[in-house]
């Protein structure tokens, strides 16, 4: 079973990124924003761990500055928002050629 929220500690441990590097992430990658408490610990949800993989393969594997990275995940998210949209209208037009056909 996955859990909710993954300490600093344990992000870094799985991932196998220091500390200092998920902190500075966090701090130039707006998508990346952790939950925080009272006491300000960060805890990371499944999804950030996903994006700090992300960010790891694309500066690592793919020699990314953060500066690409960043740009990258614009592009990314702006892709996946433009197929949702294109989904939506797709489903509309089907629905209004069902009732165009029930008219025939």
């Amino acid at each position: 079973m996955e859990r909710i929220y993954y300490s600093i500690k344990e992000v870094s441990e799985r991932v196998g990124v220091p500390f200092s590097t998920l902190r500075y992430w966090e701090q130039e990658i707006p998508q990346l924003r952790p939950h925080r408490n009272e006491g300000k610990t960060r805890f990371y949800t499944p999804e950030d761990v996903q994006l700090i993989e992300q960010i790891k393969y694309l500066r690592e594997d793919q020699k990314l500055t953060i500066k690409a990275i960043k740009h990258r995940l614009n592009v990314d998210k702006q892709g996946v928002e433009s197929r949702q949209k294109i989904a939506g209208l797709l489903k509309q037009i089907r629905q209004e050629l069902v009732d165009i056909q029930s008219n025939i």
